[in-house]
């Protein structure tokens, strides 16, 4: 079988994006510490607060992909037209939630270094 570029980079960016929300949300429930002890509170609040909705609406683009896919497969089997709507709108929801994965990512790696403290 023969893949293009974009394909591979969609499954591994999907496979990165779910194990990366998976291993955050566990962290989050199990409250451990997800920023650097040493990092200011109003910073981490900040985060925290930028990290949660990121979350939120990630979440939301993974479920109108899910379902934009989903809605495409039965029309397309229902008819015998393939109407590309649905597909497109969820593939790119399937990207925006892979692109909002990776600034959650970035966020995420900030937040675990250590602040550089002014003396």
């Amino acid at each position: 079988i023969r893949l293009s570029f974009n394909a591979i980079f969609f499954s591994i960016g999907m496979l990165i994006a779910l194990a990366f929300w998976i291993y955050f949300w566990m962290m989050f429930l199990k409250k451990k510490p997800i920023f650097h002890e040493k990092t200011e509170p109003l910073l981490v609040k900040r985060q925290l607060k930028r990290l949660k909705s990121l979350s939120i609406v990630a979440g939301l683009f993974l479920i109108i992909g899910i379902v934009g896919i989903i809605i495409h497969n039965v029309q397309s089997n229902l008819s015998e037209t393939h109407e590309f709507l649905y597909f497109y709108i969820g593939i790119i929801a399937l990207y925006l939630f892979i692109l909002l994965s990776i600034v959650s990512f970035v966020i995420f790696l900030n937040s675990k270094q250590n602040p550089k403290l002014d003396n």
